[in-house]
């Protein structure tokens, strides 16, 4: 009878982390996103950080930060992500599982977070933008942490500073 209670105390807690599946609606039209192929006079750059509940601060170190091309199909997959497609943070264990078509990873710039957590983007063209990362760590088995999105506009050879944290 213990083993049963005990089977059955996993199976709801398992069954309450389960990933809500996401269906969108858009399909991705690459002729949107071609922009990012070309060259521009605009930079962007920043940082990605978390404060773990301990006021421990981990960066983006190593992980892939994206400069994504604003699209219909970009935008409803960060609103079904973040909520928003303004500025956003998604934890792990809340994230949706969306579908990605192929595509649509192609038609982004990406880059890496250096040692102290900074990133930087050259000859981006003018353009509207998301700007993700992820930031992850380990407590104990659990995986912690989540991804970071901000929407931006470049034009005119200016200088965008970013700050993703949450």
């Amino acid at each position: 009878m213990k083993h049963i209670l005990m089977s059955v105390g996993v199976a709801a807690m398992l069954g309450g982390c389960a990933q809500k599946q996401v269906t969108l609606q858009t399909s991705f039209d690459p002729t949107e996103a071609a922009y990012i192929f070309t060259q521009g006079n605009n930079s962007v750059s920043g940082q990605g950080f978390l404060r773990q509940k301990g006021g421990v601060v981990v960066n983006c170190a190593s992980f892939e930060v994206a400069l994504i091309p604003i699209t219909a199909y970009a935008s409803e997959r960060i609103q079904a992500i973040y909520g928003n497609t303004e500025r956003g943070y998604a934890p792990y264990f809340l994230t949706p599982a969306v579908p990605s078509h192929a595509e649509y990873f192609r038609h982004r710039r990406t880059t890496q977070c250096d040692a102290q957590g900074n990133f930087k983007f050259e000859k981006v063209p003018d353009g509207d933008y998301y700007v993700y990362t992820s930031i992850m760590w380990y407590a104990g088995h659990s995986r912690e942490g989540g991804g970071l999105m901000q929407r931006i506009s470049t034009k005119g050879g200016e200088h965008k500073e970013v700050l993703l944290t949450y």
